[in-house]
């Protein structure tokens, strides 16, 4: 009995984008993934807006923002 895997390997192929990453519609769990991910731009927008008014402010080091954990870090200026 010969059974084909060739309808198994093109369903997964296009559950693949061309970079590499997983297609939204992949799993169930794919719209979690899409949730979060909005959630983080959106926490990332709100932070960079933060760190505008900072460094215009001069209490910041730099414009940058970094992650430790789970968390968006804005280094302070040196005092």
């Amino acid at each position: 009995m010969s059974t084909s895997l060739r309808p198994l390997a093109e369903s997964i192929e296009r559950k693949i984008q061309p970079e590499g990453s997983l297609a939204d519609d992949a799993s169930p769990n794919s719209a979690a993934s899409v949730a979060i991910r909005s959630a983080n731009s959106a926490s990332l927008k709100k932070a960079f807006g933060r760190l505008r008014k900072l460094s215009s402010d001069g209490a910041t080091q730099e414009d940058l923002i970094t992650i430790r954990g789970d968390r968006f870090v804005i280094p302070s200026a040196p005092s």
